[in-house]
């Protein structure tokens, strides 16, 4: 898989071998087709597939099974 990043520095954060393994889920609302993965509390690593088109499933989701590149969005709060 193909893993895209906004900045220099935000790859390096991310390929950091200390992060924890976390819970990755699909996100609602105004970040509908992103991805969560919970970081140190309250941050999240935010990502969202980076095909062209992106997959998806018949009922309009996203088919994760198919994406083979994402793009790293950021760490933030999204409880904020």
């Amino acid at each position: 898989m193909v893993i895209l990043f906004k900045t220099a520095k935000l790859e390096k954060e991310c390929n950091n071998e200390n992060l924890p393994q976390a819970r990755c889920h699909e996100l609602k609302g105004n970040r509908k087709g992103q991805l969560s993965v919970d970081l140190d509390h309250p941050y999240r690593l935010i990502f969202e597939p980076a095909n062209n088109p992106i997959p998806e499933k018949s009922d309009g989701g996203l088919e994760w099974n198919n994406v083979t590149k994402v793009r790293i969005i950021g760490m933030e709060d999204t409880h904020e």
